[in-house]
């Protein structure tokens, strides 16, 4: 096998194992966090009437209609 070759496959796995790594730790912090992410997001949509604004609005809106006061 050439040396470029085997470089080539080297940085090949090299790629593929930080890609699975920044998978895992994808994985651990919504382990981590068990969803208080998502629920935090919920609840600033709640607290500034996002679904009320939308309902108002009578049809789909961009969210620049939405930032719109």
């Amino acid at each position: 096998m050439e040396e470029t070759q085997r470089d080539h496959l080297t940085w090949g796995l090299l790629e593929e194992e930080r890609e699975e790594e920044k998978h895992e730790k994808v994985d651990m912090s919504k382990y981590y966090f068990g969803g208080a992410v998502e629920m935090a997001v919920v609840k600033c949509a709640i607290e500034l009437g996002m679904a009320d604004a939308i309902a108002n609005h009578g049809r789909p809106m961009t969210l620049l209609e939405l930032h719109q006061p």
